[in-house]
C-alpha cells in the first residue's frame, strides 16, 4: 500500500510539474525542453548482426568461463549459444515444454509470456 502512496504521490507531482513547464495553464506555446544542441561525443557506435534464424530473441549475456559465446533466450523457450566469431549457433537449453503457450491472439502472435530472461551464476 505505501508503494503504491508513493507512485500516485508522484505521478501527481509530474502532473503538475508537467502542466507548469509547457505553459499548458497559460495557453502559451511549449517551450523547446532541449534549447541547447546536443553534440555527438564519446566512442562512435554501431550494431552488427551475430546471428540470424530465431524466433524472438530478447536477452543475451554472456556465461562466465565461457569467452567468445553469447547466451540468447527465445521467447518461445530455447536459450541459444552464439559463438560471436562465426556466427554459428546451437540449442542450449530447450525449455519450450515448460512455457505456457505464446499467441493470446491466435497463431503466430506474442504477448509478453515465455522465457525472457537468463542469469548464470558467477563460479
Amino acid at each position: 500500500m505505501r508503494g503504491f502512496l508513493i507512485a500516485l504521490t508522484m505521478s501527481a507531482f509530474w502532473i503538475q510539474d508537467a502542466s507548469a513547464a509547457s505553459g499548458a495553464g497559460s495557453g502559451g506555446r511549449l517551450d523547446d525542453p532541449i534549447p541547447r544542441v546536443i553534440r555527438p561525443a564519446g566512442p562512435p557506435l554501431r550494431l552488427e548482426t551475430v546471428a540470424t534464424g530465431m524466433t524472438a530473441p530478447n536477452w543475451g549475456i554472456a556465461a562466465p568461463g565461457v569467452p567468445g559465446h553469447l547466451f540468447v533466450t527465445d521467447q518461445i523457450g530455447i536459450v541459444w549459444s552464439v559463438d560471436l566469431e562465426s556466427g554459428a549457433k546451437s540449442v542450449f537449453l530447450d525449455a519450450t515444454a515448460l512455457i505456457v503457450p505464446l499467441g493470446i491472439d491466435g497463431p503466430g502472435s506474442f504477448d509478453e509470456r515465455g522465457l525472457l530472461g537468463l542469469a548464470f551464476h558467477p563460479a
